[in-house]
């Protein structure tokens, strides 16, 4: 019985790695690609439509808290930056 050659396995190794792959593997490999875009398109769509929702609510805050200076700066008989400069103060 012969040892073993390094140089025969390390061939063999560089045969295995160089061979075609197997179309089950590869068709397996896109249909996992078109899975994970497909997911990352819903959950973006979510994401938009999530800040859509935040954005309209936060432009109905700033509105109010608009309103709320400017009943503020009424009650106080001044102008809304003077009360925003004593606020700052």
């Amino acid at each position: 019985m012969q040892p073993a050659c390094p140089s025969r396995n390390l061939l063999s190794m560089e045969k295995a790695i160089m061979t075609t792959p197997d179309p089950t593997t590869i068709g397996m490999l896109l249909t996992a690609i078109t899975g994970l875009g497909s997911a990352i398109g819903v959950l973006w769509r979510q994401v938009t439509r999530h800040l859509q929702v935040i954005e309209g609510k936060l432009s109905d805050c700033e509105s109010d808290r608009l309103a709320l200076w400017r009943e503020i700066a009424k009650q106080a008989g001044t102008e809304i930056e003077d009360l925003k400069k004593q606020d700052d103060k």
